[in-house]
């Protein structure tokens, strides 16, 4: 009882742990997600700002160059990166008649709120362009020739009105917000890639504390149950002598009696050797057996029928102690053979056998009552029963000798009702 407290209260401590383990490591990738999410959003507005600044200088080369060669305004438009010039009104509409040139929209929004009333950069997926509107209320004195197919006066005053529409090549932006997206996404997918792997590193931690805890129980369980397994025998010893005596001094209208104390000695004397088999050494002597000739001679020892499929080839082999082995087989076939509470009823017990290169499968099940609900976990607790007569040693003795072969033991709910325990163990065919 003290054992089984300790235990409850170890994997108390260790959900509490991993609540609070969970907790930090989602607390840090938000915290990481924000941060990366932050300087994300701050490199684009600088990428921003930056081409929106190359776009200014563009511009006013572009026209320093042709307040020094006004005659040359085609040429200097298209050795830019510029793609279009113009100015609007107030509502949007462009003026034509006044420094338009390149490809430009006729009507633009500048209405309060709109992206370009902001002064935001708006890109054009289609032609991989950008665009933005530069508020100014600019007075130039400059020769204006060849933006109206007519010439002006040599130099004519030009009041351009507060939109002013700059359009041009935006693959640079492009290629820099796809890089930015980039590794913004492989950082994101970094930290949550670290996370994992802690996570993945404490559990596997948990899993190596967990274990030595049980072993170390399962040390102190194993001096106590020697100890006492010890301390049973010899006065079973002196029992078995004095109700041989009796058996020979009392009448015969004794003799029921006598039998109930017989049966109540082998009871313990079969407790006690069972307990034996979990506390020695799991591993045994191992030996490469022949799987399906050694459980079709194992099979015909009980006088239940049970129903045998071999899906193998018959040089499937495992490499286990023949002696455990004859324990897990003898054990889990017991349990399915009474999984019913209805001794009349046929628990329709069966065994299979795969074979692969590398595992060897056995599967037992049954059409019994089924696991007890919400005691899945306790199967394999030594000393762990739901049956009157049972000592709730044998799965525990099971599982310590298939893990010592490197297997594993799955005992599941079986659909259509019962049981189906899966016994994987290394080996295969030759």
């Amino acid at each position: 009882m003290n054992r089984l407290w300790v235990l409850l209260e170890y994997k108390t401590r260790l959900n509490r742990e991993n609540m609070f383990i969970l907790l930090g490591l989602v607390l840090v990738f938000i915290m990481l997600v924000s941060l990366t999410t932050y300087i994300f959003i701050s490199n684009v507005q600088r990428d921003e700002i930056i081409m929106k600044y190359q776009a200014e200088q563009v511009y006013s080369n572009f026209l320093m160059q042709l307040r020094q060669n006004p005659m040359a305004v085609e040429t200097l438009f298209k050795e830019s990166p510029l793609l279009g010039i113009a100015v609007y009104d107030q509502a949007g509409k462009i003026m034509t008649t006044q420094f338009t040139i390149g490809d430009v929209p006729r009507e633009i929004d500048v209405s309060p709120g709109s992206m370009l009333a902001s002064g935001e950069m708006i890109y054009n997926d289609a032609d991989n362009t950008i665009s933005f509107v530069r508020q100014a209320r600019l007075t130039l004195s400059l020769p204006i020739i060849g933006f109206t197919q007519s010439i002006l006066d040599e130099e004519a005053m030009i009041r351009l009105p507060d939109s002013l529409y700059i359009k041009m090549d935006g693959k640079m932006y492009r290629d820099q917000y796809i890089a930015s997206i980039t590794w913004f996404s492989v950082v994101i997918f970094l930290i949550l890639m670290a996370e994992v792997g802690i996570w993945f590193l404490y559990k596997r931690n948990e899993l190596y504390r967990r274990r030595l805890a049980e072993q170390g129980q399962l040390a102190r369980l194993g001096e106590a149950a020697r100890t006492l397994t010890h301390e049973i025998k010899n006065p079973l010893s002196a029992i078995t002598l004095q109700n041989a005596y009796l058996r020979k001094t009392l009448p015969p209208q004794y003799v029921g009696e006598l039998r109930v104390i017989e049966e109540e000695i082998g009871r313990l004397n079969h407790l006690t050797g069972r307990i034996s088999d979990f506390l020695r050494n799991p591993q045994g002597e191992p030996e490469r057996i022949s799987v399906v000739p050694f459980v079709r001679e194992l099979l015909a020892k009980f006088e239940h029928s049970i129903t045998f499929a071999d899906q193998s080839v018959s040089s499937c082999t495992v490499v286990i102690d023949r002696e455990r082995f004859r324990s897990i087989i003898e054990n889990i076939l017991l349990n399915a053979l009474e999984s019913c509470t209805d001794t009349k009823r046929d628990p329709q017990v069966s065994v299979e056998i795969s074979c692969g290169s590398r595992h060897v499968i056995i599967t037992i099940a049954d059409r019994g009552d089924g696991l007890p609900q919400g005691d899945g976990k306790k199967l394999f607790d030594p000393f762990y029963t739901t049956k009157i007569h049972g000592s709730g040693i044998g799965l525990a003795i099971s599982l310590r000798f298939i893990e010592a072969a490197r297997g594993t033991l799955r005992i599941t709910p079986r659909e259509g009702g019962g049981t189906q325990a899966v016994i994987k163990l290394p080996g295969g065919t030759g």
